[in-house]
């Protein structure tokens, strides 16, 4: 048995660990690959439901569908992308060490082009010709090259210097955090860039397939969609706990920040936004300005190329 399975057993991972197994013995792809941005994959394995990603994404749907203040959800919904992030690449880590998968990241970049040109319009009887500019805005997604995620890191490093921002998290949280965002949109976008994101690729060992049963036999017996539902439950909790931890260690802070009771909200936005018995709103907006296109970004991700960026 790996030595580290005590990590696996610990936490939110006695019940993440289990659905990482059991989606790597019965879904790998041809290529005993997972190729997968983080929040799209989350929504795959139920950490969070279908309203989550179209309502973290169009902040003034929500908070017209909610009232709740903008900062309030702005703070909630990148502190759950933070803590997605930071579980599923900590279990990949575990799954690592033990010698079950490799993991890998990339910086993938998401590209605007213009294509423009002029069109002759006719002016009443005018001889002198008049034209128009028709200007079609596309997108597309890429892997970055080093020198792009050099770029970015230090325009980020410049626009947080520049506001005088000294925690990072403030960039996301502080009261310039909105500065700060659409500071860098302005200088990404000097660069044809839109946004970056992260992609993980996730590789099976077929040489580990009888450790990753017998490992998965270590934990309670249950089908897939059981450990699916347990870890919804188990996520649902840690948020709640982390949420009264930062609220009972600075409940002054939390208190003149918000006009919202931040725990009651966070309480509210839970149930919507993670809980996997919460009904869809069938309202969603069906546009995402400026958000990853996940099916585009999955068609990408599993094309037969990928295979041979870590090699």
């Amino acid at each position: 048995m790996p030595e580290n399975i005590k990590k696996m057993k610990k936490g939110i991972y006695n019940s993440l660990i289990p659905v990482l197994l059991t989606l790597l013995i019965n879904h790998r792809d041809k290529y005993d690959n997972f190729n997968f941005t983080v929040l799209h994959f989350a929504n795959l394995i139920k950490m969070i439901n279908d309203n989550y990603l179209p309502m973290s994404k169009n902040i003034e749907y929500t908070n017209d569908k909610l009232q709740i203040s903008k900062n309030m959800l702005i703070e909630y919904f990148k502190r759950i992308d933070n803590l997605i992030s930071y579980y599923i690449t900590h279990g990949m880590n575990l799954l690592h060490e033990a010698g079950i998968a490799n993991w890998q990241e990339f910086t993938m970049l998401c590209i605007v082009k213009a294509d423009t040109h002029l069109k002759l319009k006719q002016s009443g009887n005018s001889i002198t010709p008049q034209y128009k500019l028709d200007a079609q805005v596309t997108t597309s997604f890429r892997l970055a090259s080093q020198e792009e995620i050099q770029m970015i890191f230090n325009i980020k490093k410049k626009v947080q210097d520049d506001l005088c921002i000294e925690n990072s998290s403030d960039c996301y949280f502080g009261e310039r955090a909105k500065d700060y965002m659409t500071k860098v949109r302005e200088e990404l976008l000097k660069h044809d860039i839109l946004f970056d994101f992260k992609m993980y690729q996730l590789q099976f060992l077929n040489k580990s397939s009888s450790l990753c049963k017998l490992l998965l036999s270590t934990y309670d017996k249950m089908s897939e969609v059981d450990r699916i539902d347990c870890l919804n439950e188990a996520f649902k909790q840690l948020i709640t706990e982390l949420a009264e931890k930062r609220y009972n260690k600075d409940v002054e802070k939390y208190s003149n920040k918000y006009s919202d009771n931040y725990i009651d909200f966070y309480k509210l936005l839970i149930g919507i936004t993670v809980d996997n018995e919460c009904v869809t709103y069938d309202d969603l907006p069906k546009t995402q300005n400026g958000v990853i296109n996940y099916d585009l970004v999955d068609i990408y991700l599993n094309n037969q190329n990928i295979k041979s960026l870590g090699e």
